[in-house]
């Protein structure tokens, strides 16, 4: 639960730091366009639509990229020899507990364990030892 909580903090925190960079550009236009004097705003508004969806395209990609970096670095609760002890006997269990969630790693550990056991072994060791 205190991982969930720290990945939401980090995503509103980088949300609220997008924010505050979208709301200080678009204060200093409006500034430039109010010291300018009666000049009209050339930019198309089409044009700052586009600004902004590329920028939210940008961000979107900053926060995944960030979500993956800590997923990586938090780790999970269990050490690795514990999650090794556990992939002896069922493979795809112990690459659950590794990386605390389900993912493509767990759902290819089971289906190679269903194929055969030791491939599925193999295979949630390599993903226990960060190989893949």
């Amino acid at each position: 639960m205190e991982k969930i909580m720290k990945c939401v903090l980090s995503i509103l925190l980088i949300w609220f730091v997008a924010n505050l960079n979208i709301l200080a550009a678009s204060t200093n236009n409006q500034a430039v366009i109010n010291n300018s004097g009666p000049q009209k705003n050339t930019a198309s508004p089409q044009k700052s639509s586009k600004v902004r969806k590329q920028e939210r395209k940008e961000m979107v990609q900053k926060m995944r990229e960030q979500l993956r970096v800590f997923r990586k670095t938090a780790g999970s609760g269990a050490s690795k020899g514990v999650c090794v002890l556990i992939s002896i006997f069922l493979p795809f269990i112990g690459v659950l507990v590794y990386e605390n969630s389900i993912t493509t790693n767990f759902w290819i550990s089971l289906i190679l364990w269903f194929l055969l056991f030791f491939p599925g072994f193999i295979y949630a060791l390599l993903v226990i030892f960060d190989v893949i």
